[in-house]
């Protein structure tokens, strides 16, 4: 058990308990009046039953950790709005089935910096049918944002006014849109930020944008979609790309120098099962 004993430290800034075994026991209700606590890591430590509420007393808390944790019942997130200096916020596969209104929730959390949902069960709900607040855009001081092993089955247009967002992680869920109407419906905002997008395992179709809108990339992932016809040689003009991944989709033509010749930071790329030619001078 995580014991009470912790209370006689009444100035505790930094708790990290991760990767410790507490036996499927109860989230603790006295963690609340560690009132100082800026830094809270719970992860993988074989937690269960519900979030305790005494976590809204926890003002000062800036990085919140609870990956791993699958057995802890998140019923809500009305706890979370009281966490105004929140920064990091990690419930990787904890259940949130039930909580339809995750997105305004976390909307509340202006200084949220990285924000990962990674197989939290989210509800198969189409962004658009969300109220009309653009609660993406609050969302002010966001840069990386973690959506993978969900049900979501569309990427909204206004993610793409998260002016500071710089990683986005899609996998394994069911967007069945064209790759090209998913990217040209971003504002420009986004592509003066993003260096990391990864949107593999998804049921993306229709051909590659023109990628060279994201001079930032240094990391893209499309593999396992359904992607067709040509890699555009527009992605030469990724300079700072270091991996490329169009591995198992139905590519087709050639690609050659162009592609190529000005990626100088490349250390990484799959290119395997398409329908592609290389075509290369011997040096």
């Amino acid at each position: 058990m995580i014991s009470p004993s912790l209370l006689e430290l009444p100035d505790l800034t930094f708790l990290d308990l991760s990767e410790n075994d507490f036996n499927q026991s109860n989230l603790p209700e006295f963690i609340g009046s560690l009132s100082n606590l800026k830094h809270l890591d719970l992860s993988w430590a074989n937690l269960s039953g519900p979030i305790s509420h005494q976590l809204e007393n926890l003002l000062h808390l800036q990085f919140l950790n609870l990956k791993g944790n699958d057995l802890i019942i998140i019923e809500n997130l009305e706890w979370l709005p009281h966490l105004p200096s929140i920064e990091y916020l990690d419930l990787t596969s904890l259940y949130l089935s039930a909580v339809n209104d995750w997105l305004e929730v976390v909307s509340y959390l202006s200084n949220l910096t990285t924000l990962s949902l990674w197989g939290c069960d989210l509800p198969s709900q189409r962004f658009s049918s969300l109220s009309g607040f653009n609660y993406w855009k609050s969302l002010s001081s966001l840069e990386s944002l973690n959506l993978d092993t969900n049900k979501l089955v569309s990427l909204p247009k206004s993610i793409g006014d998260i002016c500071t967002l710089r990683k986005l992680y899609f996998l394994f869920n069911n967007p069945n849109i064209q790759l090209v109407e998913l990217i040209n419906n971003w504002s420009r905002c986004v592509e003066d930020s993003l260096e990391n997008l990864r949107l593999s395992y998804n049921q993306l179709t229709g051909s590659l944008p023109n990628f060279a809108l994201f001079p930032l990339l240094k990391y893209l992932d499309l593999s396992k979609n359904f992607l067709n016809g040509i890699v555009p040689k527009s992605i030469g003009n990724l300079y700072k790309l270091e991996c490329l991944d169009l591995s198992s989709n139905f590519l087709q033509g050639t690609m050659s120098e162009p592609h190529f010749s000005n990626l100088s930071k490349l250390w990484y790329l799959d290119i395997s099962n398409n329908s592609l030619a290389l075509e290369f001078n011997f040096n």
